[in-house]
């Protein structure tokens, strides 16, 4: 049996000790199957030298295997990186595939497949400068924003979640940087889906505004709001004012406010039911009870001191 123990050189890296371990393994099984079957070893890198991790390599025709898929070692690997090995194959020619998300595919035809040695191929992927775009929007409940909602996108036909994000305080979200084509926007809410797109479109360059109106009962019941003014212990208003929520109803969010130049300020998209909310600035503080009531804002005035 022929010695294939030759330290292979790949850009960047050495993987020689690898491959000898992996084509030792592949020796002693082709002994044991007779040497009847075959396979194909090498590594995937761009067109920098760089080696790719996470590439997929697909079998597009050949005596056996069509169509299955084998993964590049990635990152995590010490001695693997970019390396693939393909075992069990019926001797004859193949053509092989690798992709990889933002990269242009590579063939190769023509690879001879032996029973009496594996064979080497080194796939080379072009990186692709992709203008991309942008989907932004805003959620809103009874034309209130809804802040603290998740929000997910996904690639048209695809059932994992490229991207995620929550509502800020204005019920805005934004993806950036997506590849051109077709995607879905889906919202949910404590954990449930209260929203699902039709096809969102993204063209190069451009950003697609993508507002989402949420019907009141899908985010449970009707919220309220909570406004007012902060003053000192003359009444003057002051500005800058933090508002933070101490007590709330289980399950409610806690956000925050600030008061404006006017001491005014609002809290929206507070679930109905009591609350104990606080006004500070330096040392100075005041609490007060309130009341959220669904569909309506309630007013108070704060007076720190």
């Amino acid at each position: 049996m022929k010695n294939y123990f030759t330290c292979v050189r790949v850009p960047g890296l050495r993987l020689g000790l690898a491959l000898a371990g992996i084509i030792l393994i592949f020796s002693l099984s082709v002994v044991t199957a007779q040497e009847s079957r075959g396979a194909i070893y090498g590594y995937v890198s761009d067109t920098g030298g760089e080696l790719v991790g996470g590439a997929e390599i697909v079998i597009l025709d050949g005596p056996s295997r069509i169509g299955e898929v084998f993964i590049s070692r990635g990152q995590g690997s010490l001695i693997f990186d970019g390396g693939f090995f393909i075992s069990d194959l019926t001797p004859g020619t193949y053509k092989l595939e690798s992709r990889k998300r933002g990269y242009k595919a590579a063939q190769v035809q023509g690879v001879k497949v032996a029973p009496d040695a594996p064979t080497k191929v080194v796939l080379t992927l072009v990186r692709i400068e992709m203008l991309t775009g942008n989907i932004k929007g805003k959620v809103t409940a009874d034309r209130k924003a809804l802040e603290g909602a998740s929000v997910s996108i996904f690639a048209e036909g695809e059932k994992k979640a490229l991207l995620k994000t929550k509502t800020a305080a204005d019920g805005s979200y934004s993806f950036e940087n997506l590849e051109p084509g077709k995607y879905v926007v889906i919202v949910e809410w404590n954990r449930k889906e209260v929203y699902r797109s039709k096809t969102v479109e993204v063209k190069a360059k451009k950003t697609e505004t993508h507002n989402v109106t949420v019907e009141p009962a899908a985010v449970g019941e009707e919220l309220g709001s909570v406004s007012g003014k902060v003053t000192d212990k003359d009444d003057k208003p002051v500005s800058g004012a933090t508002i933070t929520v101490k007590e709330a109803p289980e399950g409610a969010r806690k956000p925050e406010a600030r008061a404006g130049q006017n001491g005014e300020f609002e809290i929206r998209g507070l679930k109905p039911g009591k609350y104990v909310l606080r006004a500070s600035k330096g040392k100075l503080s005041d609490e007060k009870r309130v009341t959220v009531t669904s569909g309506r804002t309630t007013r108070i005035t704060f007076r720190i001191k």
